[in-house]
């Protein structure tokens, strides 16, 4: 009789928690190269009202959740605070490493091609990562209705945070001097894209990754990639992975029938 009580009350208080949990419709990764938790604080009168400086006054400042790791590449960043891992498990040993005596790029990947130019930056895709990401880990709470895009200059920084089952990722592809992707998350670039990158494109060959221009050319990108520009029309059908790329994460791949989908993003932005 006891137990069956305890069992009542942990169920109710279960009910209860899981009334009160409002799930975010979007949620942004952001990691700025180079700056430690500390310059929050130290450079903290550096910074716009709307900025860090709400982020501190209305968020969560989570100061000791160090991953021990080394070296301190962009890579292994990336992959370390999106998986919550180590090089070791996540397979990202750098950002060139050997596999199998074969030197290999982070995110280098010959069985894609690029979509968006016809160069060999965006012959990318996220296969050398052996673990999950917050990314992955959304789709899987969400039974695949939720979307996830990856957006930044540098392809290791689109690409790895997102994770495996991410619906898109774009990077700038300085040879062609626009927003690239490849074919491992789809076929073509989607029409608000394209439209993107008619008003954004650089001269072939400019380095916008180490240029100033770099930083609103990539806000500007996941702002438009999250549809809140107006285009939430055009980036709601970014691409729908394939069955035969996706990683063995569930028991299914698509949202029941009936289901609307919900459209929370995880867009990760990198200097």
């Amino acid at each position: 009789m006891k137990k069956s009580i305890f069992i009542g009350l942990l169920l109710a208080c279960c009910t209860v928690l899981n009334a009160q949990v409002r799930r975010p419709k979007l949620v942004v990764g952001i990691v700025v190269d180079q700056m430690r938790w500390d310059y929050l604080y130290y450079y903290n009168n550096e910074f716009g009202e709307g900025g860090f400086k709400r982020l501190l006054r209305e968020g969560r400042s989570c100061q000791n959740t160090m991953i021990p790791y080394i070296p301190t590449v962009t890579a292994i960043g990336h992959s370390s605070i999106y998986t919550g891992s180590v090089p070791a498990l996540t397979g990202i040993l750098g950002n060139d490493f050997f596999i199998n005596g074969r030197p290999t790029y982070c995110c280098q990947d010959d069985s894609v091609q690029s979509v968006g130019s016809t160069t060999i930056e965006g012959k990318m895709s996220p296969r050398n990562l052996l673990a999950s990401t917050i990314g992955d880990e959304l789709k899987l709470a969400t039974n695949f209705r939720a979307k996830v895009v990856g957006v930044a200059l540098k392809d290791r920084a689109a690409i790895l945070p997102a994770g495996h089952s991410a619906d898109a990722a774009y990077w700038w592809d300085t040879r062609a001097g626009h927003f690239v992707s490849s074919t491992y998350y789809m076929q073509q670039l989607p029409a608000w894209v394209e439209q993107f990158n008619k008003t954004h494109k650089t001269a072939p060959g400019f380095d916008l990754k180490t240029n100033v221009k770099g930083i609103p050319m990539t806000f500007d990108m996941a702002e438009a990639a999250s549809g809140t520009n107006g285009s939430d029309k055009e980036t709601k059908p970014i691409c729908s992975p394939s069955a035969s790329r996706r990683p063995t994460l569930s028991g299914t791949n698509s949202a029941p029938a009936g289901r609307k989908s919900t459209t929370p993003i995880c867009s990760s932005t990198a200097t």
